[in-house]
């Protein structure tokens, strides 16, 4: 039995499934070319129903005028769910706590918040896709939807660490930030 399970384990890490240090496949450790592209959006790999729900929020708010989203998923839980909207009054926010079903109630951004996340999403727009096949690893889905076209840019993040990406990293951060409690003013 245990000669199995080691062979089962040298052949996955072989192929690199299970610490992304195998040999790679002809989409990974580098970024794709999916990310900048309007004529071309790539498919929601990540949270793919609550995808279709920031859609349809975005699409029936008369307001919004942009839509930022931040959507994921893993083997054992994921990091929630984020949703921005925006409109000449400021941005808005729908949290969805990691593991729950049920959004949280709509919340303005705080200036400092959208001070901060603003120029990280409007980059992250131009941002590639990142896929390194790993086993059991967080992976995120970045979406921005413009008025008449919907979700406009997408990227996809799947990196254990193997593929240097501080963009895509900062703006995953800010956005993981916003489902933390705020620190009381002193």
């Amino acid at each position: 039995m245990r000669c199995a399970l080691f062979a089962l384990m040298a052949l996955c890490a072989a192929c690199g499934c299970i610490t992304g240090l195998g040999p790679e496949t002809k989409d990974s450790a580098k970024d794709t070319a999916q990310g900048g592209s309007a004529e071309a959006v790539p498919a929601a790999q990540v949270a793919t129903a609550w995808q279709k729900d920031f859609e349809k929020l975005f699409a029936a708010d008369p307001k919004a005028e942009v839509g930022y989203g931040l959507f994921s998923e893993g083997g054992w839980a994921d990091a929630g769910q984020f949703m921005i909207f925006v409109d000449a009054g400021g941005a808005r926010l729908v949290h969805v706590p990691a593991g729950r079903v049920k959004a949280e109630p709509e919340r303005p951004l705080t200036a400092s918040e959208w001070e901060t996340i603003r120029p990280l999403a409007l980059a992250g727009a131009e941002l590639a896709s990142i896929n390194v096949l790993a086993f059991d690893q967080l992976v995120f889905d970045f979406v921005r939807a413009t008025k008449g076209k919907g979700i406009d840019r997408r990227f996809h993040y799947a990196n254990p660490g193997k593929v240097k990406s501080p963009a895509h990293e900062d703006l995953i951060g800010a956005f993981l930030a916003l489902g933390k409690p705020a620190k009381p003013a002193n």
